[in-house]
This record gives structure tokens, C-alpha cells and sequence, in this order.
């Protein structure tokens, strides 16, 4: 079983990603948060109960605390920068690969529409457990 933990801010989208989860991982469980701070805070709570993620899933623009801050707040934690992490972004701006390459950490591209966003998430998912050296689920 896969436990993810994802920051999301765009309800619309968070749907389409839910249900391309479910269909490509249905073991998966999905702790869905709203912002970094939101992720950060969540992160603590999982530690706390002596659980943690297999994967972190962050969009880059968000309120509060944006996914850039929250990947380097994780990444400067010894004790969750090992957990592997990935961006899932709308954002094609070239500072943007720069900063996720700066942080060995793989941008993926979503979409709104449902058959873009699967292909994302299974490339998401595909990273993960090559990360992993496990078989692929999809």
C-alpha cells in the first residue's frame, strides 16, 4: 500500500487528480492538503502518530505557503528530505525547471482534462517506483 501526500489548492483540479489516482493506484491512500502549510503541518501530524508518506506531490503556486517554500522547508528536514517528492504544476516557466532541478526533484506537467491529467499521474506514479526499483502498478 502506497500512502501520498499531496498539496493542492485548485478544488477542480484535486477531483481530476483523485479520481486518475484511484484508477491508477486503488491501494493508494491520499492525504490531500490545501496549501504548504497545510502539507507541512499534516507531514508533523503523520511523524507524530510514528507514520509518514511514501511520496510528497506539490503544486508550486499556492496560498499561504507555495510549494517552492514547502519543498525546501522538507528538503532542509533531515527527517523527511529522503521521502521522495515531485511537483505537479500547470507552470512551463523555465525558472521553474530550474528551481526543481536545484532540488532533484521532478516536475511533472498537469491538466484539467481528465486524459492528460491520467497520463501525468501515471508518469508521477511510474517515477515513483523506479525511485523505489519496484514493478510498475500502471
Amino acid at each position: 500500500m502506497m500512502t501520498i501526500l499531496w498539496a493542492e489548492d485548485n478544488m477542480e483540479q484535486l477531483e481530476t487528480i483523485r479520481s486518475c489516482v484511484k484508477e491508477l493506484a486503488p491501494e493508494a491512500t491520499l492525504y490531500v492538503t490545501n496549501n504548504g502549510s497545510e502539507l507541512i503541518n499534516t507531514l508533523l501530524d503523520l511523524e507524530f502518530m510514528g507514520a509518514r508518506p511514501d511520496m510528497i506531490i506539490l503544486d508550486l503556486n499556492m496560498p499561504v505557503v507555495d510549494g517552492r517554500n514547502t519543498l525546501a522547508t522538507v528538503k532542509a528536514d533531515e527527517r523527511f528530505k529522503h521521502i521522495p517528492s515531485a511537483i505537479f504544476t500547470s507552470s512551463t516557466a523555465p525558472m521553474d525547471r530550474m528551481f526543481s532541478r536545484f532540488y532533484k526533484t521532478p516536475l511533472f506537467l498537469k491538466s484539467s482534462e481528465k486524459e492528460k491529467c491520467l497520463d501525468g499521474v501515471k508518469r508521477l506514479l511510474e517515477w515513483y517506483w523506479t525511485q523505489k526499483g519496484k514493478k510498475q502498478i500502471c
